[in-house]
């Protein structure tokens, strides 16, 4: 099997990309995007790292805070502007993380 998983699960990451009760995570060919939730659990990224070294290539991505110029064009709409630069970011603690986990050979 193969495919491609984005996991935005605020936090159930240890849960639920477990390959020890989802063997076919590793076993197949999937690539996973995850957001790391470092606040819900501080050692999370090591723990997926661990998970899938074997198995895959591990890029780590950061955010960045989003300016209001990052918007396209259309949506700077100068009426909206006090709310989006409050919004933009999500009410985030501060940059997110993601792992990019590639089966490896691929």
């Amino acid at each position: 099997h193969s495919g491609f998983i984005i996991g935005d699960i605020e936090g159930a990451e240890r849960s639920l990309l477990d390959p020890g009760l989802v063997p076919a995570l590793t076993a197949g060919q999937w690539t996973l995007v995850v957001e790391i939730h470092d606040q819900v659990s501080p050692d999370i990224a090591t723990i997926l790292s661990d998970r899938f070294r074997s198995t895959h290539t591990i890029e780590e991505i950061v955010t960045r805070p989003r300016k209001f110029r990052d918007l396209p064009a259309a949506a700077r709409w100068v009426c909206l502007a006090r709310w989006t630069r409050t919004y933009m970011d999500e009410r985030r603690p501060g940059p997110m993380r993601w792992l990019l986990l590639r089966p490896i050979g691929t």
